[in-house]
């Protein structure tokens, strides 16, 4: 919810955030938090290669595969 009251302090956490998950060399992050989703997603630049998705739609894609 700190996007909601705090939006500049979000995007930049979530910027910092994502650029570590990158580090990691992670094609795929997986988020359970919607909250934190939204945030990531926020934070991401157009050069960031690591994707970022719900866990939920995740897995119900690999149970539909």
């Amino acid at each position: 919810p700190s996007k909601l009251l705090f939006p500049e302090v979000s995007h930049t956490v979530a910027s910092r955030r994502v650029t570590e998950l990158t580090n990691t060399k992670a094609s795929t992050v997986l988020s359970s938090c919607p909250y934190c989703l939204s945030a990531l997603e926020s934070g991401k630049n157009k050069n960031d290669s690591t994707e970022i998705q719900d866990l939920i739609e995740f897995l119900y894609r690999g149970v539909m595969a």
